[in-house]
């Protein structure tokens, strides 16, 4: 909605060393894909890990009431 009066075609003769950057871009996308993934991994890790302290803290919690 905010650039729809940017074209690429605009700028494709100002921009100097095109396939240089272009590949220097990609590679950008694609780290910043792999950072975005590890993160959202390691994210998922924790949520596991939260679960597991719950669910440990509820275990301890009903074997003491079946104690008394």
């Amino acid at each position: 909605l905010f650039f729809s009066n940017l074209d690429s075609r605009d700028y494709k003769d100002q921009i100097p060393y095109i396939e240089v950057t272009f590949v220097i871009f990609s590679f950008f996308l694609i780290l910043i894909c792999v950072i975005i993934m590890n993160l959202m991994v390691g994210l998922a890790v924790d949520d596991i890990k939260c679960g597991m302290n719950e669910s440990a803290l509820t275990r301890r919690a009903m074997q003491v009431s079946e104690k008394k």
